[in-house]
């Protein structure tokens, strides 16, 4: 029977590799699994990592690591079954498959963030249409993405996220910590939330994977005042009255129109 476990080779920082050994009847095979984990949480004892991890990326790659055992001695027992070799091309397609790297062909799966696909969008902001039907996005915009991007991994507390994982659940938390977390204002929260879904759609048009759900994200578009607000109207005329002013005159109606909305709260 196939047995398999993980190890580490020399530690040089605070992160090092996992590998893979797999023995069977002579054949001995070290793989490595493209994953890192924090030398602190290694046990020095019979397991891999220590039991009781408190670090949430090792509480994630224990979950990932045991499951990957599992299934990898359930694909090697299967193998062996149809009398099939063992070699460290097939197991290392294997752990490819099973951490979803691959597709059952061998192909590559193209992974893409949040964080990724917003730089994306950053990236080539020369070439992408405008909003006034033009091509290129302003230094504004681009600004706004940045933002958008910095409040998304200030929520993830820098953890990364694929598009494909943003589902409804996910951006109903976020607008939940702007509003209620961090207290950002209605408009302010709303608009990040509606360019975070803006962000996902456009990856969908260019054929990356979204959250099934995503349609279902309802976006919001608050007003800049309550219905009890005392909102200042302004006739054509007294329009064209302010314009015929002059620019220092056309200043201090604004600031005399801003005082009195004020005055009236």
């Amino acid at each position: 029977m196939a047995s398999v476990r993980y190890f580490t080779q020399k530690v040089k920082s605070k992160k090092t590799a996992v590998y893979l050994r797999v023995r069977e009847k002579g054949t001995d095979f070290n793989i490595s699994t493209g994953l890192n984990v924090f030398v602190e949480d290694l046990s020095t004892g019979n397991t891999f990592l220590k039991k009781n991890v408190r670090n949430a990326t090792t509480k994630q790659l224990k979950h990932t690591l045991d499951n990957l055992k599992t299934v990898l001695l359930d694909d090697i027992s299967e193998r062996l079954n149809q009398n099939q070799p063992l070699t460290k091309d097939w197991l290392k397609f294997q752990i490819d498959f099973r951490l979803n790297r691959v597709d059952d062909e061998g192909e590559k799966k193209v992974i893409v963030t949040v964080s990724e696909y917003i730089n994306h969008i950053i990236k080539t902001a020369p070439t992408r249409e405008n909003g006034k039907g033009g091509i290129g996005i302003s230094e504004n915009r681009i600004s706004k993405y940045k933002l958008l991007k910095k409040r998304f991994k200030e929520f993830r507390k820098g953890r990364e996220l694929e598009i494909k994982k943003l589902n409804k659940k996910t951006f109903d938390a976020f607008l939940n910590w702007l509003m209620v977390d961090r207290g950002y204002s209605d408009t302010y929260a709303c608009k990040l939330h509606t360019d975070l879904k803006g962000v996902c759609k456009d990856a969908r048009a260019n054929g990356i994977e979204v959250a099934k759900d995503l349609d279902s994200v309802k976006t919001y578009r608050p007003t800049p005042y309550t219905e009890d607000s005392d909102v200042i109207y302004l006739t054509e005329d007294e329009i064209k009255k302010i314009e015929d002013l002059g620019q220092t005159h056309h200043k201090i109606i604004c600031y005399l129109i801003f005082f009195i909305y004020i005055f009236s709260l």
